[in-house]
């Protein structure tokens, strides 16, 4: 059985060892270990992550799998966004499965919440950022008909990594 739950503030611990360790299963090395806790300390601090949780622009959701945490999205829309991408954009920021979980169809069950999601919130286009060596995702998106329309750098720690920002109309 699956369900997906929007994460309330009190849950903001939880989202925060989840986010973390689907950080490393995904792009964990030795060579990234500084820059990876570095961009968690950043990125994941608790009251950065109860900010974006009390943003009337941004979501955050569980997916469960049989009532366990098996991962989590999180989009923006508006101000929001991690890019300006206007008021007609979506944006998927983050799609995430434990590796336990990994090959149940969940990323697809998640992708499919956020292009819903995009129509209902009457939004004219979807994108998201990928890492340009991420091969499996930019695949898996490419499923979905996403197109990759531009690059940005993304910082890591003292890393600097290009991700490819795609894009799907709806």
């Amino acid at each position: 059985m699956v369900e997906i739950k929007e994460v309330k503030v009190e849950q903001v611990s939880f989202l925060r060892e989840l986010a973390i360790t689907t950080l490393y299963e995904t792009f964990y090395t030795e060579e990234k270990a500084k820059n990876l806790k570095d961009y968690v300390h950043e990125a994941y601090d608790i009251d950065v992550l109860v900010d974006s949780l009390q943003d009337e622009y941004s979501h955050t959701f569980f997916i469960y799998c049989k009532q366990e945490i098996a991962g989590y999205l999180k989009v923006n829309v508006h101000t929001s966004q991690s890019e300006p991408m206007g008021d007609d954009g979506f944006e998927i920021q983050r799609i995430y499965i434990l590796k336990k979980f990994k090959g149940l169809g969940l990323e697809r069950i998640l992708m499919d919440v956020s292009i819903s999601l995009a129509k209902f919130y009457k939004k004219s286009f979807v994108w998201l950022g990928v890492w340009e060596h991420n091969y499996a995702a930019q695949a898996f998106y490419k499923t979905f008909g996403f197109d990759k329309v531009s690059e940005h750098d993304f910082a890591m720690g003292d890393l600097v990594e290009t991700d490819w920002i795609l894009k799907k109309e709806i």
